[in-house]
Parts: C-alpha cells; structure tokens; sequence
C-alpha cells in the first residue's frame, strides 16, 4: 500500500510539473508580445485619431458628392436633344402596353444607343422589386451592377427582372429575418412548379412560399463551397470593382 501511494504522489507531480513547463512557454511566448505593448501609443490617443479620421472622412465624402453632381449637370456635346426628348415621349407610351412592334424596337435601339448619356447623368437608380418594370425599360444588362437590399424578404421571381437589368449583381441581407408573406397557398405552388418542369426535390429550392432570394443564394453558395459560411449576410458577385467606379 504505500509503494502504490507513493506511485499515486508521483503521478501528481508529474501532472505539475505539466501544468508548470505549459505555463513556462506560455509565458516565453507572450513575453515578446507584451513588451511590443509599451511601443504602442496610449488608448486614448488611438481613439481620438481614429475619431478624427472619421469626421475627415465625412468631411470629404460629402465634398466628394458635391463635385461629383456637379460635374454631371448638363448633357455631353455628344447628346441630341431632340432624340432624347423622342425617347422619353417613347418610354411614356410604353408604359401603357399600347406601344408594340417598331416603335418598341425603335425605342429600345435609342435607349441602348443613348444609355451611356442617360448614366453619365444618373449613374445611380433605386426601386423597389415590384416598380422597376414602370421606371426601367426590360432590357438586359443595362446596368453594371445591381444591389437587392433586405433580400431575406425579397421573394425569387420578383427580383428577376432587377437580376436580368444588370451585368452582375449583390444581395445583402439578414439571414435570421424573417421571409416575405405569401398569399400563395403550398399546394398552389406546388402545381405551379410542376406546370414548369419543377419536379424534382431539389427545385424545392424555388418554391415562392418556402425561399427568399437571399435563402436561395446562400444555398447555392454552400453547395458550390462546402466552405462557405451559413452565417455570411452579404453575397455577391464581384462587387468590389464595380463599387469602386
């Protein structure tokens, strides 16, 4: 018995004597580390110049924004007036559904040949889902980028038409909000899906009564890359050069 105590007190000290050489390397390690802290300025200082820095960004973005609309007034030399005013008498009228054949095809080959002119001007729009078929013309990739903001409750087929207006797209959203409300009963959708060829469980994925466009997204997304973080809020496509215009 007390060989097997002593055995027992050595185990002990061996299980310290751990603990103590883990310790020692911790603090072999951190030693660098806490003596690059005194090189570092005071809290305070940091935090007034990063205030500082803040206003003078603020200061020079609104600056920025000034110079940027007022170099934007105008038209350009190249610019004809009068097809312009056409196009807008145009655009009028086919908001009415009456205007079809020539003058549809007329109007969309004015608009493609002076939309350069019209986003020099406005090189920003914003609409919602269901008002961008009475402000844009259907045209495709007319835009370089588009944004679908609250995307967690914007339903799949209503944004469509933005994603179809535009060359690449971002959508940002709240992955723990809740989705848009549907009328739509499951079984309707259901027979909806299936009159178009959705059948399979995966096109599921599309039902209007189950997914929102950033739901949709963020599935694809994790299945494309197994990497891919569920808890990710902002998908796109890249964004970063085209915001940087």
């Amino acid at each position: 018995m007390p060989k097997i105590k002593t055995f027992k007190g050595l185990l002990s000290e061996v299980h310290l004597l751990e603990i103590a050489m883990e310790y020692s390397q911790l603090r072999k390690h951190c030693r660098p580390l806490e003596l690059k802290l005194f090189d570092l300025p005071p809290l305070d200082e940091t935090t007034n110049a990063v205030a500082k820095l803040t206003e003078r960004i603020k200061l020079m973005t609104s600056q920025a924004i000034t110079q940027d609309v007022d170099s934007r007034r105008g038209l350009s030399p190249a610019a004809d007036r009068t097809e312009l005013d056409g196009l807008r008498a145009a655009l009028k009228s086919m908001r009415t559904g009456l205007e079809k054949g020539s003058i549809q095809a007329e109007t969309f080959r004015l608009l493609s040949k002076r939309t350069p002119n019209i986003f020099q001007a406005f090189p920003c729009w914003a609409v919602t889902n269901l008002s961008v078929g009475s402000r844009i013309p259907l045209i495709p990739g007319i835009f370089d980028l588009a944004i679908v903001d609250e995307a967690s409750q914007s339903d799949i087929p209503s944004a469509i038409p933005i994603l179809f207006r535009a060359r690449r797209a971002g959508v940002v959203g709240d992955p723990f909000q809740l989705t848009h409300v549907s009328k739509l009963s499951t079984s309707r959708d259901t027979m909806l899906r299936r009159q178009v060829g959705l059948k399979r469980i995966e096109d599921m994925r599309f039902a209007y009564t189950e997914s929102s466009l950033l739901g949709l997204l963020r599935l694809a997304c994790v299945l494309c890359h197994p990497w891919f973080s569920v808890s990710s809020i902002l998908i796109t496509t890249s964004v970063c050069p085209e915001l940087q215009r």
